[in-house]
């Protein structure tokens, strides 16, 4: 993906279920990236060589990233559309102040192989700030709900069945051994998604730093997270 002119590439690929029919561009998401987080980057490789089922493809560490959310489909934003949402969520994020989260849970979701990441809260209140921003500027931003809690895959199915027996053992041996990672959150990241064969790709679009503004404070707990 090459034909946005300035555009920094980012992401590498990132391994998905083989049964994936949906292909191409999708659309503008929020993420967080890990590509300068070297602890969270070994501790995956460390677990990854524990999940040696034959039905997962493993995430490459380098691609392993963060859904926040998503802005737009591709084709339905125009260009002064994704500007106006880039400059509200600059103007946001200055008084969301950086923020540490930890890895060191893994669980299964539908059949994929995901680190937990805590506390979960921060990661909701980054979201939060992103999708009143991105709704404010652009109303009709196809926003995307989600009914996890925050994590990063690490290893996706790729036959079109698996058993309950495996996905508990891929889960369960790095498990026993896995130790935790802490990675400091300093920006939020708009990218262009795209979904191949066997793989996502992505074209970074911004880079939304946080806590730039003198007034950011330190994140304090939301008594009910929202559900994204």
């Amino acid at each position: 993906m090459n034909s946005m002119g300035s555009v920094e590439v980012g992401g590498g690929s990132q391994n998905m279920r083989h049964n994936d029919d949906r292909l191409g561009v999708l659309g503008y998401y929020w993420f967080l990236t890990f590509e300068q987080s070297p602890e969270l980057l070994a501790l995956v490789k460390e677990c990854q060589a524990s999940i040696s089922l034959p039905h997962y493809d493993l995430t490459p560490p380098d691609s392993l990233h963060l859904t926040l959310d998503r802005i737009a489909y591709f084709g339905e934003v125009a260009p002064e559309q994704l500007d106006a949402v880039k400059t509200a969520a600059v103007l946001a994020c200055r008084d969301v102040p950086p923020f540490d989260i930890s890895f060191e849970h893994l669980r299964s979701i539908r059949g994929a192989v995901v680190f937990d990441v805590s506390p979960a809260w921060r990661v909701r209140i980054l979201q939060k700030t992103l999708r009143s921003a991105t709704l404010a500027a652009y109303p009709e931003a196809s926003v995307k709900a989600s009914q996890s809690d925050p994590h990063v895959t690490i290893g996706y199915p790729n036959a079109e069945t698996f058993s309950e027996a495996d996905t508990a053992a891929a889960v369960a041996r790095p498990n026993s051994t896995v130790h935790s990672a802490d990675v400091a959150v300093t920006e939020a990241v708009m990218v262009l998604l795209e979904r191949q064969q066997h793989s996502y790709s992505w074209q970074v679009i911004a880079r939304i730093p946080l806590g730039t503004s003198q007034s950011a404070t330190a994140l304090q707990p939301m008594r009910e997270a929202p559900q994204l």
